[in-house]
């Protein structure tokens, strides 16, 4: 079963590297959704799409909504710098996402700081 979801998340790897292709051609990431989500609903697909999803940790998130032409690029990019954070890291690391006052990384290595201040991504 792990090497179904290696698998899986080799699939889902290629075809953001394929929908980031697409972007720097001009014409725009994977399709829009059929309705307007959560935010927390994108963020969960986002998180579904990285290979070390068990290092991320899902919190605080109101009744924001994503529109419908807009979710499949926000999931994309979150995704991506999901990716990119987990990385990047100690692989002990855990990361959490939020969304207060907007979507949000943060490691959780305990406020340890480098020469750029604070670690952690910033959406919006």
């Amino acid at each position: 079963m792990e090497e179904l979801f290696h698998l899986d998340h080799l699939a889902t790897r290629m075809r953001r590297n394929a929908e980031s292709l697409l972007v720097m051609a001009g014409t725009g990431a994977g399709s829009p959704w059929a309705d307007a989500a959560s935010a927390v609903d994108v963020v969960r697909a986002a998180s579904a799409g990285v290979e070390d999803y068990r290092r991320l940790r899902l919190r605080h998130f109101d009744h924001a909504v994503i529109a419908a032409a807009a979710t499949g690029d926000v999931v994309h990019i979150l995704a991506e710098l999901m990716e990119n954070a987990l990385s990047f890291s100690p692989p002990h690391a855990t990361w959490s996402c939020t969304d207060v006052p907007c979507p949000r990384l943060h490691d959780q290595r305990g406020g340890q700081r480098d020469r750029h201040g604070p670690r952690g991504a910033r959406f919006g």
